[in-house]
């Protein structure tokens, strides 16, 4: 999300090679968000009762939420890998006997996100978790095969996104990394990017079945609008998702091709 007119109540600035990241109160006093030149990845409420509450993109009322929902219990996915850290607000979702990697290539965004006087989802996640750092499609090679239950793919929400991450040798290779169940959940909220088409022919090219929430964004109870792709290897790993009218099938564009380590085109997904 991209946003401007708000309350500069710095609590921490610091340059990285990937640019500035700010940490921002509100003058409220409520809520502390984490800004990565003029998009949002992140917001926690400071009110210690609701602090846990996943906000934004990952309310328990949006896409995340009907996933996590979907398969807790005996369903529960206990190995997860989460592409892209933010202020770690997927560890809300942890839950006792769970793992999270989380793959991260920003050492500030790290800093940040393990820094309790700014963010606590880290500090409070009921899973175990630890922050791999590094590019993350050379950092999950090294995971075993199958090892995973789920992994999700959250990089793609600024205006130059890693394209090396969205490419058939890329699914493959999270393919391989997830167990036979195993599901992949894609974050592709952009403003400027619909990268819709390109996720419909990357899942038809690697066997995949899909489908895609587009929600609504809340206020009243800071949810924003997301858009998130779930993938699987069969129509009965969706569980329930595959039956709820909210999630549907994904955008199709015949011109398009399916993005690799040779080739893509940005420009043709854009929004003009």
């Amino acid at each position: 999300m991209v946003f401007g007119d708000w309350d500069k109540d710095i609590a921490y600035r610091e340059r990285s090679f990937f640019g500035v990241l700010t940490a921002t109160k509100e003058s409220s006093g409520k809520f502390i968000r984490l800004s990565h030149g003029i998009t949002q990845h992140g917001k926690q409420s400071l009110d210690p009762v609701i602090r846990r509450e996943p906000l934004t993109y990952y309310h328990r009322q949006g896409p995340v939420g009907d996933l996590f929902s979907e398969f807790s219990r005996q369903k529960n996915k206990k190995r997860i890998a989460v592409i892209g850290l933010g202020i770690g607000t997927m560890a809300s979702y942890g839950k006792p006997g769970q793992e999270f990697d989380f793959y991260e290539i920003d050492h500030v965004v790290k800093q940040v996100a393990t820094n309790p006087a700014l963010f606590t989802y880290l500090q409070d996640c009921r899973a175990d978790w630890k922050i791999i750092l590094g590019d993350a499609r050379l950092k999950i090679e090294s995971a075993p095969a199958h090892y995973y239950d789920l992994i999700v793919l959250d990089v793609f929400t600024s205006d130059a996104i890693p394209v090396h991450l969205l490419t058939k040798e890329a699914f493959r290779l999270y393919i391989s990394k997830l167990n036979k169940n195993g599901l992949l959940l894609v974050h592709i909220s952009n403003k400027y990017i619909n990268l819709q088409p390109v996720l419909d022919k990357l899942s038809s090219d690697t066997g995949l079945v899909s489908r895609v929430r587009n929600d609504d964004g809340n206020e009243e109870i800071e949810k924003y609008g997301s858009t998130w792709v779930v993938l699987a290897r069969e129509e009965a790993d969706l569980g329930r998702l595959a039956r709820d009218n909210r999630w549907k099938n994904l955008e199709k564009r015949h011109s398009i091709r399916a993005w690799t380590d040779d080739f893509s085109n940005i420009l043709s997904v854009f929004k003009w």
